[in-house]
């Protein structure tokens, strides 16, 4: 949006993302006469792994709310992905980050007109330029919020990994774990109910098949 209206160049976005974090904040009345509604939704699986191994990993403060919040004082470099969940299913209310609040919190319209999935972006880009000539500009990879580039560990213990052995692997080795390998049936059921709403409203209007866990 910011890029469509001149904001900031197309050839730098991640630069000037970063020195102007919320470009376009729109009030209701706005919202309200919006004439094109969309909405990108995230497979809420995919959404809590990835704010753990990005947000907890890299930043020593969101590692110490969390500690103090959901894991009752836990050294932050010894909190595990297992530690991670078991005190947002039992703590839901005590401390609510943006990265991890449910997706169906954020919504303003009862409904939109299309629904679009980060695990389907393809899709969403091509539709987005010829519904209403919208290019969608992708700067996950230059802010490295995206790991795909590097290596994927399927070890079945990942989700017991602390913060501090994780935190070595992603920066010394370029080694991550796979979101597969962060989950067990535990942690499943505890996403299952922090998360139904999400779950539910994913599974009405995007393609379920690209849920992690069906």
């Amino acid at each position: 949006v910011a890029v469509e209206n001149g904001v900031i160049r197309k050839q730098d976005p991640y630069g000037e993302i970063e020195s102007m974090p919320y470009p376009f904040s729109p009030i209701y009345q706005q919202l309200a006469g919006a004439s094109h509604r969309f909405v990108f939704l995230r497979c809420p699986y995919r959404r809590l792994i990835s704010s753990f191994l990005d947000k907890v990993l890299k930043h020593e403060l969101v590692a110490k709310e969390v500690s103090v919040h959901y894991c009752n004082g836990k050294p932050p470099g010894e909190i595990s992905f297992h530690d991670f969940v078991a005190g947002i299913f039992k703590k839901r209310e005590a401390y609510l980050n943006i990265h991890w609040i449910p997706q169906s919190q954020f919504l303003i319209y009862e409904r939109y007109d299309h629904y679009y999935s980060l695990e389907n972006m393809k899709d969403a880009v091509e539709h987005l330029e010829s519904w209403i000539d919208f290019e969608l500009i992708d700067v996950s990879t230059q802010k490295r919020h995206d790991l795909k580039r590097l290596e994927r560990d399927q070890s079945p213990d990942n989700h017991l990994r602390s913060v501090a052995f994780l935190r070595e692997q992603k920066v010394r080795y370029q080694r991550a774990p796979s979101y597969e390998s962060m989950l067990n049936s535990e942690i499943i059921e505890w996403i299952d109910k922090a998360y139904k709403q999400d779950l539910d409203l994913y599974r009405r209007v995007s393609d379920e098949s690209n849920l992690l866990v069906n």
